[in-house]
């Protein structure tokens, strides 16, 4: 079974990992259980082995509310759940340590129990906009401390990333610690896909570059660095233009829009920088693109390893990352991508004019991009490794 406040999504880089990896699951014969908040949107109708059941948060409206609800309603469901549909193996997943010991631990389970910790952040870099409270409550939620409780309840907890592992071997015994990567789908995210479609639909013309923001409008992620850079780019690159997307899922994200929607406007990008809503082309969107970006600030609250990059990099984009969290475990800078400085707009800017003077150099980063996922992070080797762990703890 696997557990999570908002798996249904197509949006959130865990959401997305879990579903991919849970239906190539199913398809070699695993039945697969979702207890989630946000189930009925789910692949319209889930397939053959895929039973979803629906916790009922209520009028919570905000992303953190239905979260919190969520925490508070699902251990008594996941209880009666696990027993009535004889689940062997409960999966918990989680950027958040304590979600796994309030859900996974609460009470007894007679099954294999373990939780997956996708990041190791704790910074509070980019969180100013929060209230107090809800700073000191991110804060607690990812704390050693937090690790240190959970691990008590579970078989095994999980590391997303070399640098989560690092991190949980202060908390957890090795004999309970295990490391399985996000993987992607290589057949979805493709070189080969034409985005010719997205550019002409977003008035981007063929001559003109277009730089992705491979984020959210979550303050950690770093618009507004982006946005600094692309003014700086356009000086050598007049026809530069840049992408922004936002999910519609966080609370503050009109709030958000509307700063950076007031700081194209001051930095003169109107008509080059673009804030649109979610997409259900990511794939084409990827490809539409000529260098992705992912100027985050820090990770606290993200994948160590963005789903993001990863896509970027099977899409066989050149991407250019902060150097925050897992992303030096995927790019090597030079090499099959660029690292930056969080926060630095110069150097981003420095790089996206360098892809733009030598196309050559984008192109082999681009292919060394799509090499490094197939060899390490794809959806079947992470599936291979699930598989063999689930079989291990099976009861």
């Amino acid at each position: 079974m696997m557990v999570g406040a908002n798996l249904e999504s197509r949006v959130e880089g865990i959401s997305n990992a879990v579903r991919e990896a849970s239906l190539e699951l199913a398809r070699r014969g695993h039945e697969i259980h979702y207890l989630t908040s946000a189930a009925r949107g789910f692949l319209e109708e889930p397939p053959d082995r895929v039973i979803v059941h629906e916790v009922d948060v209520g009028e919570a409206k905000g992303y953190g509310e239905k979260a919190r609800a969520f925490m508070l309603k699902a251990g008594v469901q996941l209880r009666r759940t696990a027993k009535r549909e004889e689940v062997e193996v409960v999966h918990c997943h989680s950027s958040y340590p304590a979600f796994g010991a309030v859900v996974g631990g609460s009470g007894k389970l007679k099954a294999g129990k373990l939780v997956s910790i996708y990041s190791s952040g704790k910074s509070e870099a980019g969180l100013g906009d929060y209230p107090f409270q809800t700073r000191l409550a991110l804060k607690l939620f990812k704390s050693r401390l937090a690790v240190k409780f959970d691990q008590r309840f579970f078989d095994k907890v999980v590391a997303a990333s070399r640098g989560v592992e690092r991190d949980l071997r202060k908390a957890v015994p090795p004999r309970k610690l295990a490391f399985v990567p996000v993987g992607v789908d290589t057949l979805t995210f493709n070189p080969g896909l034409d985005g010719s479609g997205v550019r002409e639909e977003l008035g981007i013309g063929a001559d003109e570059k277009l730089v992705l923001f491979a984020g959210d409008l979550a303050p950690w992620k770093g618009a507004e660095v982006l946005l600094q850079a692309v003014r700086l780019a356009r000086k050598s690159v007049p026809d530069l233009k840049v992408l922004v997307l936002s999910k519609g899922t966080y609370e503050f994200e009109n709030e958000r829009k509307a700063k950076l929607e007031a700081l194209i406007k001051n930095l003169g990008l109107e008509g080059a920088a673009s804030v649109v809503g979610r997409r259900k082309d990511m794939p084409r969107v990827y490809a539409a693109s000529d260098i992705v970006a992912l100027p985050y600030l820090a990770n606290f609250a993200l994948m160590d390893v963005p789903r993001s990059l990863l896509e970027a990099m099977a899409s066989g984009k050149p991407v250019i990352a902060s150097n925050v969290g897992g992303s030096s475990e995927l790019v090597e800078d030079g090499g099959n991508g660029f690292l930056v400085r969080p926060g630095s707009a110069g150097e981003l800017s420095g790089r996206i004019a360098l892809l733009d003077e030598k196309p050559d150099l984008a192109a082999r980063l681009g292919r060394e991009a799509r090499r490094t996922v197939e060899s390490g992070y794809s959806l079947c080797a992470t599936v291979e490794m699930l598989d063999s762990l689930y079989k291990s703890l099976a009861m």
